[in-house]
């Protein structure tokens, strides 16, 4: 039983640290997306003008 708690506590903290990650990466992907689209909308007022 000791054990199996140990694992859970392991699972949890190793999931959370995962789960963290992926929305630290997620917001980064996303701050790119967004420079991306502006320099890209950019180009293209340019192109019009």
């Amino acid at each position: 039983m000791h054990t199996f708690s140990l694992c859970n506590i392991l699972y949890c903290v190793g999931f959370f640290r995962m789960n963290g990650w992926l929305l630290y990466h997620m917001h980064i992907v996303k701050i790119i997306d967004n420079k991306f689209i502006k320099l890209h909308l950019n180009l293209l007022h340019l192109d019009k003008v």
